[in-house]
């Protein structure tokens, strides 16, 4: 509820809440607004997360997460895998399966735009193995679709018949 309040209403303070949950709920909302009017802003959304990573309070993994997926849309592609793959190990670190398997799912995405179709599979050969292992069968179906599309970018259409089948 509180953090609905702080989505919907743009609010910058809610009781319970620290100063950084705040924070990072309020560049979401920004960002979600932005998205509705069809007007985002990635560069400083961007830049409030570069901000967010020299605060020693803040979740760095999904901060990091969230930055890659923004430098991804700015085109920074080397700095979107980088962050993301810092972002999967500090996940993993931290006993989160699941998201570590979505930062993994960002990196190969980013791999697979630039075709670099070898890095793109390998990583998410890992990422299907974390979100099966966490029970994150939602990303583990999308995941295995992206496999699949590597697959027939490689001319390996069998194989991404396999895996679009059990996607």
């Amino acid at each position: 509820h509180r953090a609905g309040e702080v989505l919907l209403h743009g609010i910058d303070e809610v009781e319970g809440f620290g100063d950084l949950d705040v924070r990072v709920l309020g560049l979401e909302s920004r960002k979600l607004r932005a998205h509705a009017l069809g007007d985002v802003d990635f560069a400083g959304a961007a830049a409030d997360y570069r901000a967010l990573l020299d605060d020693a309070s803040a979740p760095r993994a999904l901060v990091l997460y969230r930055l890659a997926d923004l430098e991804r849309r700015l085109g920074d592609d080397a700095a979107a895998v980088s962050r993301a793959l810092e972002a999967a190990r500090l996940f993993q670190r931290d006993g989160d399966p699941g998201q570590a398997s979505e930062a993994l799912n960002l990196a190969a995405r980013v791999e697979f735009t630039r075709a670099n179709y070898t890095a793109a599979a390998r990583l998410l050969d890992e990422a299907i193995r974390l979100s099966s292992q966490g029970a994150d069968w939602e990303h583990h179906a999308e995941q295995l679709g992206n496999l699949g599309s590597v697959y027939f970018f490689v001319g390996r259409y069998d194989d991404a018949a396999r895996v679009n089948a059990l996607a």
